[in-house]
């Protein structure tokens, strides 16, 4: 593993990056929580955006030239647009007595989970509008499938666009939305899911998708689902089970993932770093494991990886520290398997 560089900037309030992703050939990180930074490959900062508000640790999704952030604690969105990046452009959204979950923008349309109390009961609801912009930053408000107490979703933080479907993944569950008329959405299915937790959704082929448990280390790793004919069944799970996903990406039928086992070292809060290489063609199989010498202590954001891409044969990992390291993805012979 080879240091190459450092990105955190002193001069900020927070001494650790916090959300960090690459897009387009293009580094997008979070440090001071109202500020976006941009970068490009070579690491040169090409661009810092006033959010508007603060987004720590915010969900997110790319779409075109556009970066949304969801705040996950608050009532805000942030919409970004870095097509011209001399002049990127924020529209910032707040919804009013009711706090924003999961937030999709796909066929010219955001689409929105919100949750809302009535009797001391939270509630979820979705909305759709057009997408807001500086002209119209307030646009219509449309209030789509009710909620009923059958129903078993709860908080979104992130979404998978198949064609006319959106999968929302829930903490408890995936619900499954037909958007073949955009304006007024319908719900398909909503499938339980015990211990989701924080899911994140990776397409795969022949009608398959994964989520990856990215918001704690008690729950499972990888859930393995069918998603054919718009609605979803479970495949398989547990692959990397209490493992700690900090990082991944999907190269072909190959998923790697670089993660964190909590064994501890003499008895500290400290923590091994691993990569696993995942075949995902069919059944999810290990082609190999590795220990890096990357150590995350407990409680020290500084040491996390935030950031997770491809170049090449190698992966480039990024720490709340702002160091920038690169770990090859070719099998060695002293890999464990």
């Amino acid at each position: 593993m080879i240091a190459q560089a450092n990105i955190l900037n002193t001069d900020y309030n927070r001494d650790w990056i916090h959300f960090i992703q690459w897009y387009q050939n293009l580094l997008f990180g979070i440090q001071e929580d109202t500020v976006l930074d941009i970068w490009d490959a070579n690491f040169k900062k090409i661009a810092s955006v006033e959010l508007g508000g603060r987004f720590y640790e915010p969900s997110f999704q790319f779409v075109d030239q556009k970066l949304v952030l969801i705040a996950k604690r608050g009532n805000r969105i942030a919409i970004i647009n870095f097509e011209n990046l001399e002049n990127p452009t924020v529209v910032l959204q707040k919804t009013e007595n009711r706090f924003t979950k999961g937030a999709c923008i796909t066929q010219h349309k955001l689409y929105i989970q919100i949750s809302e109390t009535h009797k001391d009961k939270v509630q979820f609801n979705f909305q759709v509008s057009d997408i807001p912009t500086l002209e119209n930053p307030n646009p219509e408000i449309n209030y789509v499938i009710p909620v009923t107490e059958d129903d078993v979703y709860n908080s979104a933080f992130y979404t998978q666009v198949v064609k006319d479907t959106i999968y929302w993944m829930n903490q408890n569950s995936i619900f499954v939305m037909d958007i073949t008329n955009p304006d007024d959405p319908q719900k398909i299915a909503a499938k339980k899911i015990v211990d989701n937790g924080i899911g994140y959704p990776v397409l795969l082929t022949d009608n398959r998708m994964l989520v990856l448990e990215i918001g704690g280390d008690a729950w499972i790793a990888v859930n393995h689902f069918d998603i054919s004919n718009n609605n979803i069944k479970k495949i398989s799970k547990g692959i990397l089970k209490n493992h700690c996903i900090r990082g991944w990406e999907l190269i072909d039928q190959t998923l790697y993932i670089i993660h964190l086992d909590f064994k501890r070292i003499n008895k500290e809060r400290k923590y091994i770093t691993y990569i696993s290489s995942i075949d995902v063609s069919g059944n999810l199989t290990i082609n190999y494991t590795k220990e890096l010498p990357i150590i995350e202590v407990y409680g020290e954001d500084c040491s996390t990886i935030y950031g997770c891409y491809c170049t090449g044969k190698s992966l480039i990992l990024i720490q709340g520290n702002g160091e920038i390291h690169e770990v090859s993805i070719e099998k060695l012979t002293t890999a464990n398997n």
